[in-house]
């Protein structure tokens, strides 16, 4: 791997990034890693991306920007036959982790117990994007994702005031506070999501030590929704046409890398000039993917910005 850029992603919509059907009492659910966690899926956002500049190969499949789509995404069924033409991507997406989650907080002051807004994550999730940032081996030091973690020795403890995090009683465990200020040029990424994501910044982020209680934390903030199919003429609901989804709260962030490799093959675009062309598809639509449609199961709309 001879470059790596590092993202955030942020769900500006409810979030859906499936896994198909499944026998549990949700038919659609989101995609869960092997923690329990929601996550994003590297084909789900690779798929994105490369759906919006196909599109053009379909019309001039010998243009320049068909060419570059298909040397920095690799080749596409649909632009031309396999033959001997056949390549593989030199972007190499990694899955998106799950960095932060947004959660209610029932916070006790005094006499009276008060409600704000804020982040939650786990040293669990900061570990992974740590290792996220450790494999990219980029100039990434100021990020602050690796600084988090030492930073966690001097976080505020605020086990004792909290009592409630999305519904779940939290009175008691090992938890730690960090203010948007702590974050430095990560919360500075992060509020480049949007105003959503600023909004709850400014509420701070609860570090969990107890994985599985930040597990349960974001299930209960897990939206489960009920969904029909209409018949066309008499607008009723169709027979068996009934089903549930899962989505992911809006304002989720999440982390992840794209890797650039060197691909033998004169159709596939060298590292740097694959990384270029990735940056400009994402900077001329401010970074806004849309995911869902025929490039992947799910729905809903991600932000996304470079650290740079």
């Amino acid at each position: 791997m001879e470059r790596c850029v590092f993202f955030l992603a942020g769900a500006l919509t409810p979030l859906h990034v499936g896994v198909g059907r499944s026998p549990g009492v949700v038919d659609l659910p989101v995609a869960r890693d092997g923690f329990g966690l929601p996550f994003l899926p590297a084909s789900a956002v690779k798929g994105s991306l490369k759906s919006l500049c196909i599109r053009g190969c379909v019309d001039d499949r010998q243009g320049v920007e068909c060419r570059k789509c298909l040397g920095a995404f690799g080749w596409d069924l649909r632009v031309e036959d396999v033959g001997d033409e056949s390549y593989a991507s030199p972007l190499v997406f990694t899955d998106g982790v799950l960095l932060f989650y947004p959660v209610r907080v029932e916070a006790r002051e005094g006499d009276s117990v008060v409600t704000r807004f804020a982040y939650a994550t786990s040293v669990m999730q900061l570990a992974q994007v740590a290792g996220i940032l450790e494999a990219c081996a980029v100039a990434h030091g100021d990020v602050g994702v690796g600084e988090l973690l030492v930073s966690l020795r001097d976080a505020r403890e605020v086990t004792g005031e909290v009592e409630f995090v999305n519904n779940i009683p939290v009175g008691g465990v090992g938890m730690r506070y960090l203010s948007a200020e702590r974050l430095g040029e990560l919360g500075e990424l992060v509020g480049g999501l949007g105003r959503l994501h600023r909004l709850l910044l400014s509420g701070g982020v609860y570090v969990f030590e107890d994985h599985e209680l930040f597990r349960e934390v974001v299930e209960a903030g897990i939206l489960r929704q009920a969904r029909v199919r209409l018949e066309p003429a008499t607008k009723t609901v169709a027979e068996g046409a009934l089903w549930t989804e899962e989505y992911t709260s809006q304002g989720a962030v999440y982390a992840f890398a794209v890797f650039a490799r060197r691909v033998g093959h004169r159709r596939a675009l060298p590292p740097d000039e694959a990384v270029g062309y990735l940056r400009r598809l994402v900077g001329e639509r401010d970074g806004i993917v849309v995911l869902g449609g025929k490039e992947t199961i799910g729905r809903g709309l991600l932000k996304l910005v470079e650290a740079r």
